[in-house]
C-alpha cells in the first residue's frame, strides 16, 4: 500500500503501517507527528503487500 488514510499521503516512498489491535492506520510520512495510531497507544506493524 502506497497510500496512507491518516494523512493522505500518497506515493512509492510512502510506506503505510498499521494496528493490529485496533486497525488504524499511520505511515513514515506522518509517523513524525502520530506515533502511534489516534486515540490508541498499541504498536504499528508493517504492511506486507
Amino acid at each position: 500500500m502506497s497510500y496512507c488514510p491518516e494523512c493522505k499521503a500518497d506515493g512509492p516512498e510512502v510506506i503505510v503501517y498499521t494496528c493490529e489491535t485496533c486497525g488504524n492506520y499511520a505511515c513514515n510520512q506522518c509517523a513524525e507527528t502520530i506515533p502511534h495510531c489516534p486515540g490508541c497507544l498499541c504498536s504499528m506493524d508493517l504492511i506486507e503487500n
